[in-house]
């Protein structure tokens, strides 16, 4: 059985984890950052490769240093608008079966509602079952820890 004192140093604990993941949170947001810089670097020199290529008016470049580079153009994409329309102009070739699927989706949320509901008039049909909500633990420290501690803890919590 745990002692306060074990609880407390529990406590503390987690105040340096919380601590410790604020930390690493925010050395993400700076190798993100580095990383988008990063990948604007590579589009800009591919543009002035794919630009240098297209003025010089060749298909492909070869470079003894660095090997061969050609450009390629992807193929043509379809972009749906107006999916009603789409609908009706399939309709008219007789191909709605042929690309379209019909699925149901259930609203869990609403769902969950109506499960309360009846149950609590015992009429919860047989083919749902009851997973008891887990509990967990909330911790809001006072005010001795740091404002920055507890900035950290208000938004774990």
């Amino acid at each position: 059985m745990a002692s306060e004192q074990d609880v407390k140093n529990a406590l503390e604990e987690l105040m340096r984890v919380d601590t410790s993941i604020a930390d690493l949170q925010e050395e993400k947001k700076t190798i993100d950052a580095k990383l988008k810089d990063l990948k604007k670097n590579k589009e800009d020199i591919r543009c002035l490769v794919s630009q240098f290529m297209s003025d010089q008016n060749f298909s492909i470049y070869t470079d003894d240093s660095f090997g061969e580079i050609s450009i390629r153009k992807s193929p043509d994409k379809y972009v749906v608008n107006d999916e009603k329309k789409l609908m009706v102009v399939l309709g008219e070739h007789d191909k709605v079966d042929d690309f379209c699927e019909t699925t149901t989706k259930i609203n869990k949320r609403l769902l969950n509602n109506f499960f309360k509901e009846l149950r609590s008039c015992d009429s919860l049909p047989e083919c749902v079952d009851i997973e008891k909500g887990e509990e967990s633990l909330v911790f809001k420290p006072n005010s001795s820890f740091s404002s920055v501690k507890k900035n950290i803890t208000e938004k774990t919590s």
